[in-house]
């Protein structure tokens, strides 16, 4: 394309005509481009990716990392549930406390009526408790706690493993058989 101009007053409304054009093409591109992102916006706004969610979690499986022993120190742990020995899940009495700690290889705890405390060993996942003594108090109510402590006391001596979910400790015997269950205390 070949402009002739003739005079001054030709070639500066020509400059102006260039810059006012240059403008509006470096205006229409902006524009272009905002109307894209604008576009892309709409698309993911009306066909969003969708994640199924269910209102009950329970159905998905519990992540479970190799918990070590330092997992289970520095807390005391509730019983929420022990196995007696002819296989019952049982909670515990209510009134009476049932707990765990574990610190420096060793446990500790109330057994209901009296305080016990033992060796605590944690090797290549599995773990023993030993030797666990206890206080030699009686106590009459309420109704059936001396057996509670004792099947309590009796399933502890047969944990060889564990397994810790959430604020969840399971202590498992020999079979793999949840023998005890405790909350982390709050």
């Amino acid at each position: 394309m070949a402009l002739i101009l003739s005079g001054k007053d030709d070639k500066i409304e020509m400059m102006k005509t260039i810059l006012f054009m240059t403008k509006n093409n470096a205006l229409i591109l902006i524009l272009l481009i905002l109307l894209i992102f604008s576009l892309a916006a709409c698309d993911v706004l009306q066909n969003p990716t969708e994640i199924p969610l269910t209102k009950d979690l329970s159905s998905f499986p519990t992540l479970i990392v190799s918990p070590s022993v330092s997992d289970l120190e520095g807390v005391t742990w509730n019983l929420d549930m022990y196995q007696d020995q002819k296989g019952n899940s049982i909670n515990p009495i209510p009134g009476t406390a049932i707990t765990a700690a574990i610190e420096n290889g060793e446990i500790s705890g109330e057994a209901g009526c009296n305080i016990y405390g033992g060796s605590f060993t944690f090797a290549e996942g599995n773990i023993q408790v030993g030797d666990i003594f206890v206080t030699e108090r009686y106590c009459l109510e309420p109704e059936g706690m001396m057996e509670q402590e004792q099947a309590y006391l009796d399933a502890l001596r047969s944990v060889v493993q564990f397994t810790l979910s959430d604020n969840r400790l399971q202590l498992k015997d020999q079979a793999g058989t949840t023998v005890l269950i405790f909350i982390k205390q709050e």
